[in-house]
């Protein structure tokens, strides 16, 4: 039998490889006390935005203004808005046109559209990033609005619709009352009426994995939305941007995709798909092409095909086997009113 001193220090061997155990697991939670928290290490990848907290939460004032007064973001901003406007394939006829931004933000997107000449309508559900907008005197009109909601716009008003990274954040459950696909239904559905017949959407998102995006594209076509998906920089790890690029209305010579973006600008070639040798699916192929494919409607079945002549049947054998049945009346096998 153990003393007490030796009991002593087996439990608190035990109790302290416990501790490091659950903190490995963990993934480096709290910290014990007396440590200094864990650094990030060098080529760590910091979480997706996404999986911290909610857009409204996460993009508070704090975040909102670090966000806007970062030359390298108000720079990759600029670039994909120019590329998302080169997608949108606008009409080179001098008319301003009526754009959509949704998840506008502070309005980094909205000032590369005033700059080529169209009116815009901005989106956003973080009032943090639309007050740092207004600051900024954004020349768009801004909507606080979360896109999973549908938008609210009348139908077939605007001339093109643009987003970026925002689409992905439907695909999660910020709240018990969010449904990824309801949400992404009601979203596309909204944006399908409110877009001119043969205008276009092209909305740059960051999927977290496949599943995602086959949801969000599946989501859109759905919708009766024709398009798919355009892929710059397929084997870069870093430059690699997925557009999803919608026709409103059935396919079309219009409609036809462009290519991705290979290296120094210049459009991806067979060449330069097969120089990698790596055999990367995703890379394999840059676009996607989907056609507009509406659902049919379920046809409603009867799960219990139980009729009239199913209870008379019943009734039969219960009174073979000598059970008492009720007599057969003009109400046998009558179906119920819904209401009394």
């Amino acid at each position: 039998m153990k003393s007490p001193v030796e009991r002593r220090s087996v439990v608190g061997t035990l109790g302290e490889s416990r501790r490091e155990h659950t903190t490995d697991l963990c993934g480096g939670g709290e910290e014990r006390r007396g440590e200094k928290p864990r650094r990030r290490q060098r080529g760590e990848r910091m979480p997706r935005p996404e999986v911290q907290a909610p857009p409204e939460i996460f993009y508070n004032d704090s975040e909102a203004r670090k966000y806007t007064t970062s030359s390298r973001i108000i720079e990759i901003q600029s670039r994909i808005t120019e590329r998302a406007l080169e997608l949108l394939a606008l009409p080179n006829d001098g008319v301003p046109k009526l754009l959509l931004d949704i998840g506008c933000g502070s309005g980094l997107s909205g000032e590369t559209l005033t700059e080529q000449g169209h009116h815009w309508i901005g989106y956003d559900i973080s009032k943090s990033m639309l007050d740092v907008a207004l600051e900024r005197e954004a020349e768009g009109d801004l909507l606080l609005a979360d896109m999973g909601q549908g938008l609210g716009l009348r139908p077939g008003v605007i001339d093109g619709a643009i987003s970026i990274s925002a689409v992905q954040w439907l695909c999660n459950a910020d709240k018990s009352c969010h449904n990824p696909r309801l949400r992404l239904k009601a979203f596309f559905g909204s944006l399908y009426r409110c877009l001119a017949r043969g205008a276009r959407a092209v909305l740059q998102f960051y999927a977290d994995n496949v599943k995602q995006s086959e949801m969000i594209v599946t989501a859109a076509m759905r919708a009766g939305f024709a398009g798919g998906v355009v892929v710059d920089w397929p084997h870069s790890s870093k430059a690699k941007k997925s557009y999803l690029v919608l026709t409103c209305g059935p396919p079309s010579l219009n409609s036809s995709l462009p290519k991705g973006k290979g290296q120094d600008g210049a459009m991806c070639s067979d060449d330069d798909e097969s120089d990698d040798g790596s055999g990367d699916e995703d890379g394999a192929q840059t676009v996607g092409i989907y056609e507009r494919n509406r659902p049919k409607k379920r046809q409603k079945t009867k799960k219990n095909c139980k009729g009239k002549a199913w209870l008379l049947n019943k009734k039969e054998q219960l009174r073979r086997r000598g059970r008492e049945v009720p007599a057969d009346t003009k109400y046998t096998g009558r179906k119920r009113k819904s209401y009394f």
